[in-house]
């Protein structure tokens, strides 16, 4: 009779344990396995279908052609030695069409300029053409002596000099600039040191293939958002304008791209929580400097009881610009606000009227209206109310505010451009409150007066004087 070996409770609850562990290792194992399989496949399936997907959008092109075209480029090959050129074909089986004038170029600008493009029909850039839609914001790669596409485990973009994705993004944008032609733009970053860098597309690639005569001029756009850095004397710029053909102009523009959340919580701090009657005009100092303006200053023009007029005059030219054509008197043309005491809320309705009180909206367009005036130089003009008896009324913003703040010798001249409705003449150039005007003027400052009306060819000599067409409508001055 065989005896069983014995062994103590302690070992065989031990040996168990071991046993379950390895068991549960290799089941943790092989569910990791499957689902990894799962993922990477879920991800190489999602390519094909997104690209397919994005193809479509563009009329007269076999989709499934192109994508195999594109797979040639990379599919089992060294995610890591797949050259330029190996896109190629690819560049050809859906080449790029030039559009003068309208082809906008970018730097650390890619979200600025395609909410720009997306919203004008009137530019484009590489990512709206075919090729670009097609395959941005994706990765993918292959593997040597694999059929397969990948989208995870590819190489990065810095990871490799021609690694899959960025010699795509050289190649096509290789392409895209040797179709530009005519007036060149490109959106550059201000808020970086240096927004022409070597190292990006757009200075090792793209200017190098901007040729005159084909490329007439290059506009550049610098655009600042939170902070402005550099400004169009930056040296790197002075290095791009080297990088041009001779014969290609260069022109650069500073514009500030606002956070508009940004500034309405700046001007939510002016009254929310606060005596809806008891609003001072410094109240919204914050909001002013949240958004100053940015047009020349020599283009300014002022008005008093001719509003629809003057704004009727402004909206079809950019030589003259009223307080309501910027930012700040564009969002708030016409609106109506105030806050209430213990309360985070913002009311349209129940605010009381403009003469009740120190009200949020009259202390606001008091506010912005000075920081207009104190912006005004050189010429500046004024339109106002011929036809009621005093154009130049004490209590209006125009007499409290704007020409107290005109002063010499930043501003060298005013022209007071007196407009009367049809057959209702009140006062003109003569009239005594003009000579207020005057009196209130710094005694440096030229003054001019016109008269104009409404019968003869609405402002036909008004737009004359500012060289431009004929206004569409004078039958009100309000």
């Amino acid at each position: 009779m065989e005896h069983r070996e014995y062994r103590p409770p302690e070992k065989r609850r031990r040996r168990r344990c071991i046993i379950l562990s390895v068991v549960g290792l290799l089941l943790l194992l092989i569910i990791v396995t499957v689902v990894l399989g799962l993922s990477l496949g879920q991800n190489t399936d999602k390519l094909k279908p997104t690209f397919i997907a994005r193809c479509q959008e563009f009329k007269g092109y076999d989709c499934e052609k192109i994508w195999d075209v594109f797979e040639q480029a990379y599919v089992g090959r060294d995610p890591c030695d797949v050259p330029m050129e190996a896109y190629d074909p690819f560049i050809a089986a859906a080449p790029l069409k030039p559009a003068c004038n309208r082809m906008i170029f970018w730097s650390k600008t890619k979200d600025l300029v395609h909410d720009f493009t997306g919203k004008r029909d009137c530019y484009v850039t590489v990512e709206d053409s075919l090729l670009g839609s097609v395959l941005d914001g994706l990765t993918w790669c292959g593997k040597e002596g694999s059929s397969e596409t990948f989208t995870t485990g590819c190489p990065g973009w810095t990871d490799c000099v021609n690694n899959t994705v960025r010699s795509f993004w050289n190649r096509v944008s290789t392409a895209f600039a040797d179709v530009a032609c005519g007036n060149v733009t490109a959106m550059l970053n201000g808020s970086i040191v240096t927004p022409f860098h070597p190292a990006s597309i757009f200075a090792s690639i793209e200017v190098k293939r901007f040729d005159f005569p084909r490329v007439k001029s290059l506009n550049v756009v610098l655009v600042t958002q939170n902070k402005t850095v550099t400004n169009c004397t930056n040296a790197s710029l002075k290095d791009l304008q080297k990088e041009l053909d001779q014969g290609i102009t260069y022109n650069c523009e500073e514009v500030t791209d606002y956070n508009c959340t940004d500034i309405w919580h700046e001007f939510e701090k002016a009254y929310v929580n606060r005596d809806l009657c008891k609003i001072p005009m410094n109240a919204y100092d914050s909001l002013v400097a949240a958004a100053p303006f940015e047009h020349a200053c020599d283009k300014m023009m002022f008005w008093s009881k001719t509003k629809n007029l003057v704004r009727d005059l402004t909206k079809n030219r950019d030589d003259v610009v009223a307080l309501e054509d910027t930012l700040l008197g564009s969002v708030l043309g016409g609106l109506h606000w105030c806050g209430e005491k213990g309360n985070s809320d913002t009311f349209t309705s129940g605010c009381p009227g403009w003469n009740e009180c120190v009200i949020p909206r009259r202390s606001f367009w008091s506010r912005v209206s000075t920081a207009f005036a104190d912006f005004a130089c050189d010429d500046v003009t004024a339109m106002i109310n011929g036809s009621i008896d005093t154009p130049f009324h004490p209590e209006s913003t125009f007499a409290t505010i704007e020409v107290k703040r005109i002063k010499y010798p930043r501003v060298k001249s005013l022209n007071v451009v007196l407009v009367t409705q049809k057959n209702i003449q009140k006062a003109d150039c003569i009239n005594p409150s003009l000579k207020d005007v005057q009196i209130a003027l710094d005694q440096e400052i030229a003054y001019n007066c016109k008269e104009t009306n409404c019968t003869n060819a609405s402002l036909k000599d008004l737009q004359k004087e500012l060289d431009q067409g004929i206004t569409n409508n004078c039958e009100e001055v309000t």
